[in-house]
């Protein structure tokens, strides 16, 4: 089987005939504002060469703060939370541990397992998802409210005030047979679903798919917010379309393309294969696989320059990270590099975070 970095691998195998709910006709596709990425890998290129300011913050590491794999960070009130998929630690700005925010469990506030987390920055809420709950903690980390709901919440992000909901689900249907339903929910103060819409239906046949660790499925600019969510299937005829976002509405944005003809590996995936497409004010950043390499894709928007980089682009040590959105709006960023590891050490240290901000 093909050895992918953080990419799961499930019980579903994609047929060729895919339904896009909320895709326009592949003529009005053609007529978007296209990005191609080229076949071509550019030479190395450091952060210091496009960022105004690189911040690195080595996060504490001791028995009630240990750090799996990040899935993701938030910053909020000069804090860091980070989320391995277990647990949300508490980090302030200089990397020390705070605190771990809600337990493991069952009961109120507990979750097993963490799927998203986002902040309300206007209403100062944390919210957790674990599963099929949300879990709501004030600013000063008291749980306040938690609600089940019928469907999985793999993804959570606030926006414009409005606590949006990506879920995915297995339907089954006697004509077209097995379904991967993906679909927009967006929740009012009250944690009640106020609206939603179905993003896209995928036709399987209970084989094999795929999933990746890491969910940016929401980004915003100065102008507005978008959704990118992959497909991460054996199929080859999907636009990698970045989607506006009105309401629950979806409307085509731009399309980016690979100037490499999509194939099948030898395990039947498909490469090149988007992973996450970020959208900034400054940057339209794609993160994606291509003969089982990780890739990272930097396009400036005012200029339309562009740079294709394997493993991502260097630190000042040298070593090639992925940057990944922490508030696209303001063209800040985040990676997470692991700290070097100390023989008289009984465990790693805990990895250090670096915040980016573009021109």
């Amino acid at each position: 089987m093909l050895q992918v970095p953080n990419l799961y691998f499930f019980s579903f195998l994609c047929l060729l005939t895919i339904l896009i709910s909320s895709c326009p006709s592949p003529s009005t596709v053609k007529e978007l504002p296209t990005i191609v990425i080229p076949e071509n890998i550019d030479s190395d290129l450091y952060l210091t060469d496009l960022t105004r300011s690189v911040h690195r913050v080595q996060l504490e590491t001791n028995e009630t703060a240990l750090l799996g794999i990040i899935k993701d960070v938030k910053y909020y009130n000069k804090k860091f939370y980070v989320n391995d998929g277990v647990q949300v630690l508490v980090f302030n700005d200089k990397g020390d541990f705070l605190f771990k925010l809600g337990n493991q469990g069952d009961g109120p506030g507990d979750y097993g397992i963490v799927y998203s987390m986002a902040i309300d920055f206007d209403s100062n809420l944390i919210y957790i998802s674990s599963a099929r709950k949300l879990i709501v903690f004030s600013q000063d980390h008291k749980l306040i409210e938690e609600r089940r709901y019928p469907m999985l919440l793999p993804y959570i992000n606030v926006i414009d005030k409005n606590i949006l909901i990506i879920s995915d689900e297995i339907v089954g249907d006697s004509e077209l047979g097995i379904s991967n339903n993906t679909t927009l929910y967006k929740l009012g103060h009250d944690l009640i679903v106020s609206d939603s819409s179905m993003v896209r239906k995928v036709i399987i046949d209970e084989n094999k798919s795929t999933g990746y660790n890491f969910k940016f499925y929401i980004s915003s600019d100065e102008f507005g917010n978008y959704f990118y969510k992959p497909v991460l299937t054996q199929e080859s005829i999907f636009p990698d379309t970045l989607y506006r976002i009105e309401g629950v509405t979806m409307t085509p944005y731009k399309k980016i393309v690979f100037e490499k003809s999509k194939k099948l590996d030898l395990d039947g995936y498909i490469t090149p294969l988007m992973l996450n497409i970020s959208n900034s004010s400054s940057y339209i950043v794609c993160e994606y696989m291509q003969d089982a390499e990780r890739m990272l894709f930097l396009y400036k928007k005012s200029t339309s320059e562009y740079h294709n980089l394997k493993n991502g682009i260097l630190d000042k040590d040298g070593i090639p990270i992925m940057i990944r959105p922490l508030d696209s709006k303001n063209n800040t960023f985040y990676y997470i590099k692991q700290a070097q590891y100390e023989k008289e050490l009984k465990q790693e240290l805990n990895p250090i975070i670096g915040i980016v901000k573009f021109d």
